[in-house]
């Protein structure tokens, strides 16, 4: 989903920062005056506090047409709402846009008709897209509360070229279908919205008394208006809504909605194996559920799963203790997920994993066989979710998968075959209730359970927490806690290992322009949550604190300014050892010009001990002093051309180690249909030290070692018409590692004498990948969509061959093809029977 106007800047990043506002303080003898305007000034936020805003909404028996033309009678039965107030980059002034707003409801939904006044209508920018996407484009946004409680709310956008985009203030993924038209004419532009019921959750009573929020993005000036003014410093901005009246005897619908699927694919492989056949094929099909079984709960079920659409990940060469950690392209994943991440024990990607015995397989294999298929994903049989909140505030979530058992395939010089088990079957589930009371404070209880049969390990974490505002909601407390525990079944029964906890404190300002924060946390050594979660390091007792001021008015040629630092120090639980400590600076601004640019530096501030890197839990790393600095830029999207980069560098004195990272992406827009960027990475790490591998004694070995890693990625992406895209995205990524020296690492953190090791562990490493999608919206909800997928991968020892010889030695390897047709139909019970009808 895209972010919200208010939230986001030039780049299409959040918006951390604000504007800034400057007074000038002169002399002493001004002391009183300045203390009376401080006291006016208050006192009008008071009293502009105490003014809610209210929009009556005018029952009509005969809905309009959705086309954006607003021409309909109905219409003139509405009210007329306007005096928007600027929101940014002038905060409390008169917008320089005018905007009128109307309400309509029926048994069906709501009609919201916005007519969008204009100066300069043929300085509208239009550009055209797909649904949710974040477009160069003039925009009309709804938020809606439905249970004015401050909690949550729905969010509707309209760009001016079309498009919609949708999100919920708790599940920035979250989709529905609607309708919307717009119409750009001599004076500007309409919005025209309708809004089923079925799209909302909402209490159950005879009068609705919903919140509301109407907002306007002029593109080409980055100016926001709104109705109902929001304060920027404010942490709860519902609180300045406005609300609805006259929504009365609706009763929430029957929510159900099924998305039957189908797709079929042919894969091409050279296997070149004699009864082994180079292609396949598979035919598909499942589906994905949504039953509103009350008005505030709902189950989401898909059935047979096929992800085989989603965008592939950005494998990387990765040398250091950790895991890759991708992130989630699966819709089923990303929409109504934010409850069951309370606590952070859930990690998406750990359901359909890359099998435990995915690499270790290969040592199985005898002389003369050959794998045929080793699955880089364990098998998604089912998955389903129950959550929602009730009007009351509480919110409860039931999540359940289940992965089917995983082999490899592996066939014999004869041409017999035999599977090996690489992940055994396995079910997922996560419990969570999140109860939401008076001024916004919570508390939350989650467990998250990992369950296989007795011969494997399972695991159990439960976690609770609970915030805590004043009545001003300036400061905020918070407090969590959590335990795990791991079953190992290697003897049959499960017996349980050490459990782990860990816990968290914390203390805010998190109101006003200057905002602090102090915080501890701690994990004891058993504390292990990577069956269903992901957590990198344990055992550590962590101490941090950071301020951040932001200035709200733009002065000069700024339009915001944001500055933050702070200091964490963490420490070894079980020995007290410093595990990491620095200082870091953030400076960000942008200009009246959109010009966005971000820096900072942060420093170590002693030596520490890294028990990771080593890879061996009997031994430690002393990580010398470090310094850190970085530098982000953009130019102004609205431009046909814009340019992000970024510079890292980072520098370590005692090892003469400098390491740069350098991104340059382009960016350029050919009229409303097309948008090509490339994005150009190096990579440079110059006598970085880290773990290579073991020696003759099977202990840990390092090396002095440079690195260079070159990415490119290129996007294009073609929209034909409004929801219908294609979309083009290739990448290579290369890496080479060279090694100088190799030396032994003693029990005391340090170094032995560098000699000549037997060992080669440099490398040269290769990915390559092309996604070709063409989809087509052909009716609200539903999809066509054809799929093609390329990708290579290759691992070497340097061949110390130029950039160029080497990506096409890596065109000529082994390359992995797929063809897949999708098609997704949507079906909606309320639209099919409509027997909806007001009292």
């Amino acid at each position: 989903m895209i972010l919200p106007l208010k939230k986001t800047n030039d780049t299409g990043m959040s918006n951390y920062s604000v504007l800034f506002n400057k007074y000038y303080y002169f002399r002493s003898a001004m002391k009183r005056l300045k203390a009376g305007i401080i006291f006016l000034f208050i006192f009008h936020g008071v009293l502009f506090a105490q003014e809610k805003k209210s929009i009556h909404a005018v029952f009509t028996d005969n809905a309009p047409k959705i086309d954006g033309h607003l021409n309909d009678p109905c219409w003139n039965n509405a009210e007329v709402n306007g005096d928007f107030t600027q929101y940014s980059p002038y905060h409390g002034n008169k917008p320089t846009q005018k905007t009128e707003v109307k309400l309509l409801y029926n048994h069906r939904g709501i009609f919201v008709a916005a007519t969008c006044y204009d100066t300069a209508p043929d300085s509208i920018l239009r550009q055209l897209g797909d649904r949710d996407e974040n477009l160069n484009s003039d925009m009309f946004s709804i938020l809606i509360d439905p249970y004015a409680n401050n909690q949550d709310a729905y969010v509707f956008e309209v760009f001016a070229s079309g498009p919609q985009a949708d999100w919920r203030y708790n599940d920035g993924n979250y989709n529905t279908v609607w309708e919307s038209a717009t119409f750009i004419h001599d004076k500007g532009w309409n919005a025209e919205f309708f809004i089923p019921y079925s799209a909302l959750r909402f209490p159950k009573q005879e009068v609705q008394n919903w919140k509301i929020q109407f907002s306007r993005q002029v593109r080409r000036s980055r100016e926001i208006s709104q109705w109902a003014l929001e304060d920027r410093t404010a942490d709860i901005e519902q609180e300045y809504w406005g609300t609805v009246t006259g929504i009365e005897n609706i009763d929430p619908p029957l929510r159900l909605s099924l998305n039957p699927y189908f797709s079929a694919g042919i894969t091409h492989y050279p296997y070149n194996t004699e009864g082994v056949s180079n292609y396949s094929t598979s035919w598909n099909g499942g589906l994905d559920l949504k039953w509103g079984i009350s008005e505030a709960y709902t189950v989401d079920l898909t059935l047979l799963p096929d992800f085989s659409q989603v965008q592939s990940d950005d494998i990387v060469k990765n040398l250091s203790a950790f895991e890759t950690q991708y992130s989630e392209q699966r819709l089923f994943f990303k929409e109504a997920i934010d409850l069951f991440q309370q606590g952070g024990l859930f990690y998406t990607r750990r359901i359909g994993r890359l099998p435990s015995n995915f690499f270790s397989v290969y040592d199985s294999l005898q002389t003369g066989e050959t794998m045929l298929n080793n699955p880089s994903q364990a098998k998604l049989l089912n998955a389903f979710k129950f959550s929602g909140r009730s009007k009351n505030g509480l919110a409860v979530g039931v999540f359940n998968a289940i992965t089917g058992n995983t082999y490899a395939e592996i066939q014999s010089e004869d041409g017999t075959t035999r599977k090996l088990l690489t992940e055994p079957m396995a079910n997922y589930n996560i419990m969570v209730i999140d109860k939401v009371f008076k001024n916004n404070n919570s508390f939350y209880l989650i467990n998250t359970n990992a369950m296989r049969e007795k011969e494997y390990h399972s695991s159990n974490s439960t976690a609770a927490g609970a915030s805590f505002y004043d009545k001003s909601h300036t400061y905020k407390a918070s407090v969590s806690g959590a335990v795990s525990d791991t079953y190992n079944g290697e003897n049959g029964d499960y017996t349980i290992k050490d459990i782990g906890y860990s816990y968290g404190l914390s203390l805010s300002k998190v109101s006003g322009k200057l905002k602090l924060n102090a915080s501890h946390s701690a994990k004891n050594e058993y504390f292990d949550i990577n069956d269903m979660g992901i957590l990198y390091t344990n055992n550590y007792r962590h101490f941090g604190t950071s301020g951040t001021y932001s200035w709200y008015t733009p002065v000069w040629k700024f339009k915001e300014m944001y500055l933050s630092a702070g200091v964490d120090n963490i420490l070894r639980m079980t020995n007290g050892n410093p595990t990491g400590n620095e200082f870091w600076l953030t400076y960000r601004f942008m200009t009246m010009k959109h010009f966005f640019l971000m820096s900072g530096f942060s420093t170590g501030l002693s030596k520490t001990y890294d028990y990771y890197e080593p890879r061996n839990s009997a031994y430690y790393y002393l990580e010398p002093l470090w310094h850190h600095a970085y530098l982000h830029w953009s130019s102004s999207y609205s431009k046909p051309f814009a340019l992000d980069g970024q510079l890292y560098y980072t520098s370590i004195p005692e090892y003469s180690s400098n390491k740069w990272d350098i991104s340059i992406e382009p960016i350029l827009k050919i009229g409303n249909r097309v948008q090509l960027q490339h994005e150009f990475r190096i990579n440079r790490r110059i006598n970085e030290v880290g773990y290579a591998g073991t020696d003759t004694t099977d202990l840990p070995l390092f090396g002095k070692r440079d690195v260079d890693v070159i990415e490119n990625t290129l996007e294009l992406k073609y929209t034909i018409k409004n929801y219908m895209p294609i979309s083009l995205r290739i990448r290579h990524y290369y890496s080479e590692g060279n090694y100088s020296e190799y030396f032994p690492l003693m029990t005391d953190g340090h170094f032995g004498n560098s000699s000549a090791y037997p060992y080669d562990y440099d490398f040269t490493f290769n990915t390559f990948n092309i996604d070709l999608i063409y989809s087509w919206q052909f009716s609200p909800g539903s999809t066509f969509s054809l799929i093609w997928k390329n990708s290579i991968l290759k691992e070497d020892n340097p061949l110390y061959q130029t950039y160029f010889e080497n990506f096409e030695n890596t065109l000529s390897a082994n390359q992995y093809n797929s063809l897949t047709l999708k098609v997704i139909y949507y079906i909606d019970y309320e639209q099919i029977t409509d027997k909806r009808s007001v009292k």
